[in-house]
């Protein structure tokens, strides 16, 4: 395995290991995540998640996949907390406007 190889490989591992210190901030936060943009989220997970699926379909590379698919699961994992945080501020600001 040539040095290059093995530095893409540990990008996946980079990647996943950058996505935890926002995964333990969300996953504290009761604001609502208003600072988190969705859409934003989204479109790296989208994209990450198509990435993954170009490598596995069509290249066979498995560097590739797992660097790719790591970055999908850190992406799906910060947009799907940011989503239920929002999710969870819209029904407590519902409750609150329901008993005024």
């Amino acid at each position: 395995m040539d040095i290059l190889t093995t530095l893409y490989m540990a990008t996946g591992f980079v990647f996943a290991a950058g996505f935890i210190p926002q995964i333990r901030t969300l996953l504290k936060d009761r604001s609502g995540a208003v600072a988190i943009n969705l859409t934003t989220c989204a479109t790296f997970t989208i994209c990450t998640v198509i990435s993954f699926l170009y490598a596995w379909l069509n290249n066979g590379d498995v560097y590739f996949m797992l660097g790719s698919g790591l970055c999908a699961i850190g992406n799906g994992a910060v947009f799907l907390i940011a989503l239920k945080r929002r999710l969870e501020m819209q029904a407590v600001c519902v409750r609150m406007q329901q008993q005024y």
